[in-house]
């Protein structure tokens, strides 16, 4: 196995490794802390907590239940231990993550886009279902089966049904959406691109996935804006056969820039975050890409066009959205109204990208 020591990483322990369950217990036991000292204290004192951290998220959990603040207060303190726990590693050298974001390297990366084919096509919504489409009648009908059967929360029904009555709603040509591992299946990217939206798209540098993103982009009304290395020769920016092999960037390792990347955009962004990584990959990745979120926040913040125009609003969407793809082992309480109901449904992949959109729209948090 390859043991990565660029990019991200978790803080070495006294012995000189980079492990990740001292920092995990550490991060824990500071959110618990805002919450319940007696509950971090059970934290930093288990010695099985590869086998037994369920129990203890599930404990953060409760507590973050049981008053707004503490869900507030634990978020917080959790976030800001992380963020003093992680480095960036450069050239053997580590700095700490929020030094490293404050510094990208130059030339950093420069924008090269494509439209589709039919940018003024009006946007359609279904739902793919047993090798059809669920739309109209029809759709509304089955919403109100799956609702009985337990299949969709009754939120979750209600929402889509929404979007069913507001077609307007998916024109989002007036949006631009960073999507940060913009090829992740369960991601909203296929969608995006035809509902109208500007998709900024960051993910690895491997062509095959670019071309294919070309492909959706050109059978849609959406446009794609892509990171391209600041190296490469200009010659190939308008041709999107010559720039698919050469574009995209690593959450993991490019950090500041592909941060810096979406600053230099100029517009305001909805940031959603999709990459999914295996093991202590996935813990650096989701700090990645929180670090790229704050960064784009403090941008937002200094740019006083983007101020202004955050300020005015949209209809009823707001200015700017973060999006987060849950881990399916997240700790949730369930509705009051459905206690009795599995933790788990199994849904068609179609359902859950309809769902990640027209659900995941939460107010940016820092």
């Amino acid at each position: 196995m390859t043991i990565e020591t660029a990019g991200i990483q978790f803080p070495t322990t006294p012995d000189g490794r980079r492990g990740s369950t001292a920092t995990t217990k550490g991060i824990f036991a500071a959110a618990l802390e805002a919450a319940s000292p007696e509950a971090a204290r059970a934290v930093r004192n288990e010695p099985r907590w590869r086998q037994e951290y369920p129990h203890h998220l599930r404990a953060l959990t409760e507590l973050s239940l049981e008053r707004p603040e503490n869900a507030l207060a634990t978020a917080r303190a959790g976030l800001d231990a992380a963020w003093r726990a992680f480095e960036l590693v450069r050239d053997g050298q580590a700095r700490p993550l929020a030094e490293a974001m404050a510094r990208p390297t130059q030339p950093g990366f420069r924008t090269v886009s494509i439209e589709g084919r039919d940018r003024a096509a009006p946007p359609r919504w279904w739902v793919p279902y047993r090798g059809g489409r669920l739309e109209g009648a029809a759709l509304l009908a089955r919403l109100d089966e799956w609702e009985k059967q337990g299949v969709l929360e009754p939120s979750h029904a209600e929402a889509l049904r929404l979007v069913q009555q507001h077609p307007e709603w998916l024109d989002l040509s007036d949006r631009t959406f960073a999507l940060l591992g913009a090829a992740a299946e369960a991601g909203p990217l296929r969608w995006l691109l035809h509902w109208r939206a500007n998709v900024a798209a960051v993910d690895l540098k491997r062509p095959e996935t670019w071309q294919r993103m070309v492909a959706l982009t050109l059978e849609g009304n959406g446009r794609l804006l892509a990171p391209l290395a600041g190296t490469s020769a200009p010659a190939v920016d308008g041709d999107p056969n010559a720039w698919a092999p050469l574009a995209g960037a690593d959450l993991l390792t490019e950090t500041p820039e592909i941060a810096a990347w979406l600053a230099s955009l100029g517009v305001d962004l909805d940031v959603a975050s999709l990459a999914y990584l295996d093991g202590e990959r996935h813990a650096r990745v989701s700090m990645a890409m929180d670090a790229i979120g704050a960064r784009w926040h403090v941008a937002r913040a200094m740019a006083p066009a983007l101020g202004a125009a955050a300020r005015r609003g949209a209809g009823p969407r707001p200015p700017a959205i973060l999006a987060t793809l849950r881990s399916p082992s997240a700790s949730a309480g369930p509705p009051r109204h459905a206690p009795h109901r599995p933790v788990c449904h199994h849904f068609t992949s179609g359902i859950w990208r309809v769902a990640l959109v027209a659900q995941c729209t939460f107010p940016f948090p820092r």
